[in-house]
């Protein structure tokens, strides 16, 4: 069973969102497939965190792709992956403006 978080936002200037989250599964990390206006956007990886832990049962910061001025509907998708119905974590999602 998966899951997911979605919202709207308003972003005077391009932006993205940053949020944390852990992952808590033996046998190594998976990552929230991410859409903007029900469109997928790249998937983050290991190299697409930017501060934390990079092994899972750890917190990880992700940031999303760059998302243009406008309101937007953004959704975190959590699959289940194989055998393991794991427990996904998120917290403190923020949002940032280019200027």
């Amino acid at each position: 069973m998966g899951g997911y978080v979605e919202f709207q936002h308003n972003f005077n200037n391009n932006g993205y969102v940053e949020f944390w989250y852990k992952y808590s599964s033996p046998g190594g990390n998976q990552y929230p497939i991410i859409y903007v206006d029900g469109i997928q956007q790249s998937s983050p990886t290991t190299d697409g965190i930017i501060s934390g832990n990079t092994w899972n049962n750890s917190w990880h910061k992700i940031r999303t792709n760059t998302i243009p001025a406008g309101t937007h509907t953004i959704k975190f998708l959590w699959e289940t992956f194989g055998y393991t119905a794991s427990p996904w974590y998120i917290d403190e999602i923020e949002f940032w403006e280019l200027y």
